[in-house]
């Protein structure tokens, strides 16, 4: 009698992640003969895999792989049955210690919409101000973005280029919508040539250390800047000053954001999403929000947030709390 054919490697490997993902041997075993696999050499295969010590060193590992998608799904469906699911809650500032109950511990974004409006900054912070302030200052920008491609921000370093401010201010006139150049945290320009900005900002009492020179950073641009879809290392203090600015979140727990991460930047569009890669992203809860003048938004570390200027705009975001905040070691896409 010649020997039967060896059971192909593709499902072999069907097996073993079906066995993984918690399914029973009768089961994977019944999935095969239905694909019109003999029953006996299935079963015989079923069985060999499920024995193999490589594969039952893997069980723990999928077990708990399994009890944290459960614990996802549940957070994912605790969110949907609020009754505004993809809204971002607006309120008054409640005071250091609510704050850091209700939403630093749990990890919920919030935006204050009476902390900015108190700022000078809200009456001093204008294109021409700025010019006539810090107009000779040496400044850091990234530049060259469109033509980059995709993965502008995550290799923002390799496109970052010196201007004066005041040459920069002449170019978001003459490009007032673009995103292919733009002032951003990295280039950390706050710490240095425009600290005197952080003269035109008064901060909740007891929220952040005395000197947050440190953990500021300042965005300036034109109108169609876009930030891709990321998460941060620490929680953001992201303050509106001028122009408006559309943001979508994600919270950490959407685990399917991470296909094809990289770092802490994920592979899908929000803006053009591509549902043949990722099919999972049509049941994904996003908090789709404009940011406007005045707003502060509280973004707790590990959401996913992409944001869109729409208009020329100027933010400071801020992670100087007086508070531990660096996380460092999140991140989840990495293998």
């Amino acid at each position: 009698m010649s020997e039967r054919p060896r059971l192909a490697d593709a499902w072999e490997g069907w097996i073993a992640e079906n066995l993984l993902r918690g399914a029973s041997q009768d089961e994977v075993v019944l999935g095969l003969v239905e694909e019109g696999l003999d029953e006996s050499e299935a079963r015989e295969r079923v069985r060999s895999i499920a024995s193999a010590p490589i594969f039952r060193a893997a069980l723990p590992f999928a077990r708990e792989s399994r009890r944290l998608r459960t614990f996802a799904r549940l957070d994912r469906a605790r969110w949907a049955a609020q009754p505004r699911p993809t809204d971002v809650p607006r309120q008054t500032w409640p005071g250091r210690d609510a704050f850091f109950e209700r939403y630093w511990a749990p990890g919920v974004p919030v935006i204050f919409t009476d902390v900015v409006t108190r700022w000078p900054a809200m009456e001093r912070w204008s294109l021409a101000s700025l010019e006539q302030r810090f107009g000779d200052a040496e400044i850091r920008i990234t530049s060259g973005r469109e033509a980059y491609g995709r993965d502008y921000d995550v290799d923002a370093k390799k496109l970052e280029t010196s201007s004066t401010l005041r040459e920069y201010v002449a170019r978001i006139r003459r490009e007032p919508v673009s995103n292919d150049h733009y002032m951003i945290a990295r280039n950390r320009n706050v710490r240095d040539v425009l600290s005197g900005l952080l003269d035109d900002v008064v901060l909740p009492r007891d929220l952040f250390r005395d000197d947050v020179s440190e953990g500021a950073a300042f965005w300036l641009g034109p109108a169609g800047t876009v930030t891709p879809l990321h998460h941060d290392t620490s929680n953001i203090f992201f303050c509106q000053v001028v122009g408006r600015k559309r943001y979508r979140m994600i919270a950490p727990l959407e685990i399917g954001v991470l296909d094809g991460a990289r770092s802490m930047y994920a592979a899908v569009d929000p803006e053009a999403p591509d549902l043949e890669r990722f099919p999972w992203w049509s049941s994904v809860n996003v908090r789709d929000f404009v940011l406007s003048p005045g707003d502060a938004l509280f973004i707790p570390v590990g959401w996913w947030h992409h944001v869109r200027a729409l208009d020329v705009s100027m933010s400071l975001a801020i992670n100087a709390f007086d508070r531990p905040n660096r996380w460092d070691w999140y991140v989840p896409s990495r293998d």
